[in-house]
């Protein structure tokens, strides 16, 4: 479930393959605060972009 979060997720936040690249290397390592930064981003999406 993670990991299809990770693909939704990856090409709308971090255009740069290198950012995804290092967010992917630090969500395998820390799956806990992984899934708080993608509520961080998450909110900050709601923030900027109301639906």
């Amino acid at each position: 479930m993670m990991m299809m979060m990770m693909s939704f997720f990856a090409p709308r936040f971090c255009p740069q393959r290198r950012l995804c690249r290092v967010i992917t290397q630090w969500h395998r390592s820390n799956l806990t605060q992984a899934l708080l930064l993608f509520q961080m981003l998450h909110l900050v999406l709601a923030i900027t972009r109301p639906l």
